[in-house]
């Protein structure tokens, strides 16, 4: 069988995936983004009713007839055409794997990666409690057929920083150090390959735990997704970036955190840096 860039296998026609939906942290969603968990809550569970019943469709009346009736079916996602089950799409089922909100992040990751393990799914779906975001962002990622990939997202923190992140390596006396630079400017709108992410939004295939063994994520505090990375590093396991997808990460603010907040971020930066150079010019000038 083929194998795609990153050592997956392409799906088959009527494959079966399960998806463990998991939660670090819940002990319920936040008080801001309540509704739109509920909201995805939703919709997985109407996209696992159609998956199965285009498996049933297809097995007893064939294509033909699932395309007339899924024509006809109630759309799973108004916003766009992405949200929707597609023909080439397997079957998915959902479980839902949480993790309660005075665990560690480290802790609260593994434990759901472990139950997903032994619960034999295919997938583990990220999100945390403080993040909000489109519901066609899963079948998004999962189109991208990697075995990491990440929705890009902020800080919550100002200054606003992506949180996609490059290894910067330096050796001294024979010792290396590794230091991380945000990637400031990312490939737009588009997939892209990167070093490390912050796992507030991504989805990862089982064979990518199983490869790199117990300890994913550490299990010691924060920084766990960092690790993770650098995890997959050694495992020759690429990680990807979803520049395309809209994901808000809540601030310490009344803002949210996101592309656009972060380009509005940039330009005030920029065009102050621009204006200080313009005063020391001015100064030079008068001395």
């Amino acid at each position: 069988m083929d194998k795609t860039l990153d050592g997956m296998a392409p799906l088959e026609s009527g494959e079966k995936v399960k998806v463990a939906i998991c939660l670090p942290h819940y002990a319920g969603p936040d008080i801001e983004t309540v509704a739109e968990y509920f909201s995805m809550m939703g919709y997985f569970g109407r996209l696992q009713e159609q998956s199965h019943l285009k498996d049933l469709v297809i097995k007893t009346q064939g294509l033909a007839a699932w395309k007339k009736m899924h024509a006809e079916l109630p759309k799973l996602d108004d916003s766009t055409t992405l949200g929707e089950l597609q023909d080439d799409d397997p079957v998915f089922s959902f479980i839902i794997v949480n993790k309660m909100q005075w665990s560690l992040p480290g802790q609260a990751r593994e434990f759901c990666v472990e139950e997903a393990l032994a619960r034999d799914c295919d997938y583990c779906f990220f999100f945390d409690d403080d993040m909000r975001f489109a519901r066609d962002t899963f079948l998004r990622l999962f189109r991208h057929q990697k075995q990491v990939v990440f929705g890009l997202a902020f800080t919550s923190r100002e200054p606003i920083h992506p949180v996609v992140y490059k290894f910067n390596r330096t050796t001294n006396d024979g010792v290396t150090s590794v230091n991380m630079d945000h990637v400031f400017d990312f490939p737009e709108d588009t997939l892209f390959q990167c070093d490390a992410h912050g796992t507030g939004v991504c989805l990862i295939h089982a064979d990518a735990f199983r490869k790199i063994g117990k300890g994913w994520f550490n299990a010691q505090g924060s920084g766990e997704d960092i690790h993770f990375c650098v995890k997959c590093e050694q495992n020759n396991i690429p990680i990807f970036c979803d520049s395309s997808v809209f994901i808000d990460h809540k601030s310490q603010t009344v803002l949210w955190h996101n592309k656009n907040t972060y380009r509005d971020a940039r330009a005030i930066y920029k065009n102050f840096e621009q204006r200080k150079l313009v005063k020391q010019f001015e100064l030079s000038m008068e001395m």
